[in-house]
């Protein structure tokens, strides 16, 4: 699934904006707090509901490697996206997740597909 109207990473939020595609095929919502948050739709290489396992961590993240969590959504990156990536030398992301990592598992988290490994 690529983004809204097959737009690229910078024509997203403009494609937000001006709302030239419905929000529900590519995300649903989940309330968290008294916050709205959007969650993919998509099936990923993980599948939604598989454990995984956060690996690559970075000084700062909020969750480390070794944390468990549960998959809850997906959206892949498209060509665009993945084609700015590996211009600027960048990791190649195909998937964005979104997981409940067991240590807060009120609040989905996005996370790129090289940054978590199924169990």
């Amino acid at each position: 699934m690529s983004s809204p109207a097959g737009q690229g990473a910078e024509g997203l939020e403009e494609a937000m904006i001006n709302r030239d595609y419905a929000l529900e095929e590519f995300f649903r919502t989940e309330m968290v707090g008294d916050r709205e948050v959007l969650i993919g739709l998509a099936e990923g290489d993980i599948p939604n509901g598989d454990r995984v396992v956060k690996t690559n961590s970075e000084p700062g993240d909020g969750h480390q490697d070794g944390t468990m969590g549960t998959v809850v959504g997906a959206l892949e990156a498209d060509v665009e996206v993945r084609a700015k990536l590996r211009k600027q030398g960048l990791k190649q992301v195909r998937w964005m997740y979104w997981v409940k990592f067991d240590d807060l598992p009120e609040v989905p988290v996005a996370i790129a597909d090289f940054r978590i490994e199924g169990c």
